[in-house]
């Protein structure tokens, strides 16, 4: 074997090696990512659950009734749905990854 044949050989085992760990950094940080996701729906289903509870308490109707809860039930299913949007890519990328 030849000296350019063996760098070319060598070079090619380091950039197999280079790849192998981005994938499996990119899997580890994909699988992160979807506890992010399940510790933000937990506490967004939560959130949405106390202010109904809250009310239900009352003796209101289980939805907001006042500004602040409101915005508050609107924060949660907006950050809900970016959830959402966040777990479908993550499940792109993991497709992606295996």
């Amino acid at each position: 074997m030849g000296e350019r044949e063996h760098e070319r050989v060598l070079a090619e085992l380091q950039a197999q090696g280079r790849k192998e760990r981005a994938r499996r950094r990119g899997t580890v940080l994909t699988i992160l990512g979807f506890g992010v996701a399940l510790a933000v729906l937990a506490v967004c289903g939560w959130g949405i659950l106390h202010v109904d509870q809250a009310k239900i308490k009352e003796g209101f109707a289980p939805h907001a009734q006042t500004p602040r809860e409101f915005y508050h039930l609107v924060g949660y299913m907006a950050a809900l749905a970016l959830d959402l949007v966040f777990t479908v890519y993550l499940t792109w990328r993991l497709k992606a990854h295996i």
